[in-house]
């Protein structure tokens, strides 16, 4: 709910464009979907299922994320700009950004 609750008030709000807005909302909805499947895979105990599905959830939420910053009109480095997630490890690695975030920490 934390995640989730700021992703859907921002699509409820009238800032952006009423085909962004549509398009976000899909987005979250398809991260709910697919983050319940991963609950659903570790009932199962389906190790592999459940880490697919946490793969998938990434890309969607960095999906979302895009499309969160393309309706607020957020720029790279700017203070609205929403830093997508890394996908991997090294992905993380070779990210300024994060590993400037986890210098801070």
């Amino acid at each position: 709910r934390d995640l989730v609750t700021p992703m859907r008030f921002l699509t409820q709000l009238s800032v952006m464009d009423p085909d962004v807005i549509d398009d976000a909302q899909q987005r979250v909805e398809d991260f709910l979907s697919t983050t319940g499947g991963i609950a659903n895979s570790a009932a199962r105990r389906d190790g592999d299922g459940a880490q697919r599905r946490f793969g998938e959830s990434l890309r969607q939420l960095n999906a979302f994320i895009e499309v969160a910053n393309r309706g607020i009109g957020a720029e790279v480095g700017g203070d609205f700009y929403l830093q997508p997630l890394p996908l991997g490890p090294d992905e993380l690695a070779s990210s300024e950004y994060w590993q400037a975030r986890k210098d801070e920490f």
